[in-house]
């Protein structure tokens, strides 16, 4: 069955993602603010194994690789969101243990970070820090936001409605190609969201929300995932 192929597809590509960063800590203790950038490559690998799909186009796709190329992007996206949870994390545990205990006081008193959503822990940390906070109508941080949103979207389907004003299908239509394998006719979600173009606009946009921040925040980004970072991962995932 159907179903069932692409059950077997995620199961894959899950193990592949363990598998991967299990290899990249090996043989040594992997320090704890290395983890988002683990995600990035990961979000890079992902949307260029989607990419593969689409560049060359083919006619059509058998029913293994129509799973797999959904896998891709939809892990793509998983990892770019991984990246931005893991960024922000990183960051206020550092935060904590400055020397400077009125921040630390005021950081404390002001939310607790695992109760508020994710972009509010990077609005919160600009506010202790007296960094200009984002434009929440603006980019990057709506981006960003219709980002967490997609991600939602897939993992919350049952409760997901892309029909209204305010609607996904509203926010992401025109920010990237549409999959070339959905038919027009087809849903925009998930048939027509879902192609390589999602996954590149995902790795995007990640990147460039967590670069303008560390630039609100006058901390260094962190660097950014090359060809060579990206054809490392391939080849680690390319040896089991």
């Amino acid at each position: 069955m159907p179903l069932a192929r692409g059950r077997r597809a995620i199961d894959a590509l899950m193990k592949r993602r363990a598998v991967l960063t299990q290899e990249m800590g090996a043989g040594a203790a992997l320090p704890r603010d290395q983890l988002s950038r683990e995600h990035l490559l990961l979000a890079h690998d992902f949307a260029k194994a989607a990419q593969a799909f689409e560049e060359p186009r083919r006619e059509r796709l058998t029913t293994k690789e129509k799973w797999q190329h959904r896998g891709d992007v939809t892990a793509a996206v998983f990892s770019a969101t991984a990246y931005l949870e893991d960024l922000i994390s990183e960051l206020y545990v550092n935060m904590r243990n400055l020397p400077r205990p009125k921040l630390v006081k005021k950081l404390r008193a002001s939310s607790h970070p695992e109760s508020s959503t994710i972009l509010n822990k990077y609005q919160l940390a600009l506010s202790v820090s007296d960094g200009d906070p984002f434009d929440p109508n603006s980019s990057p941080y709506f981006d960003a936001d219709s980002l967490f949103r997609l991600r939602d979207a897939l993992t919350k389907y049952l409760n997901f409605h892309p029909v209204g004003r305010r609607g996904l299908s509203r926010r992401l239509e025109g920010k990237f190609p549409p999959n070339p394998y959905a038919s027009a006719e087809s849903r925009w979600f998930p048939e027509r969201c879902l192609g390589a173009g999602c996954a590149k606009w995902a790795v995007s946009t990640a990147e460039v929300f967590g670069d303008d921040f560390c630039r609100r925040m006058g901390i260094p980004a962190k660097p950014r995932v090359g060809h060579a970072d990206v054809a490392q991962a391939r080849r680690m995932r390319n040896s089991f």
